[in-house]
């Protein structure tokens, strides 16, 4: 270095170091912004199940029973709004209870949520199952 002369810009040292403070912040940061976003995308299943529960009281008004509903019929569609779910139902035999799924799409973002899947009946009776099948309280899932 020539004297009066200065120098500017960052040493390779000072480079490293944010380099690592930042790795360190992402490292902790990442997986839980992940898991916000699939708490997010909970209100995905919970709001296509109430509006397919909506579309099949409107159904029932019209026919007296549920039979012959389905969620293309009433909906358009087979998956929730955003798409992160499978939407399923059944009718029972008599025509008067319904019950519905929301199943995260597989290998999808979900696939992996601690609230796995959705259900609803027409008692407005709202419960979650994990992967397994084991059931979860619905308070820590369903949005309030």
């Amino acid at each position: 270095m020539q004297p009066g002369k200065e120098t500017t810009g960052f040493s390779l040292i000072e480079l490293m170091m944010v380099l690592a403070i930042v790795a360190i912040l992402a490292s902790l940061g990442l997986p839980r912004f992940f898991g916000f976003i699939q708490e997010s995308r909970r209100s995905d299943a919970a709001m296509s199940l109430l509006e397919l529960a909506a579309a099949m009281e409107r159904f029932y008004s019209h026919r007296r029973s549920f039979s012959g509903a389905t969620t293309v019929s009433l909906l358009g569609r087979a998956v929730s709004e955003d798409g992160h779910y499978v939407l399923e139902m059944s009718v029972a035999d008599d025509g008067q209870a319904w019950s519905a799924a929301a199943t995260p799409v597989r290998s999808g973002s979900q696939a992996d949520d601690a609230c796995y899947r959705y259900l609803l009946d027409s008692t407005g009776r709202k419960r979650n199952e994990d992967k397994e099948g084991g059931e979860i309280a619905a308070s820590s899932c369903w949005p309030k």
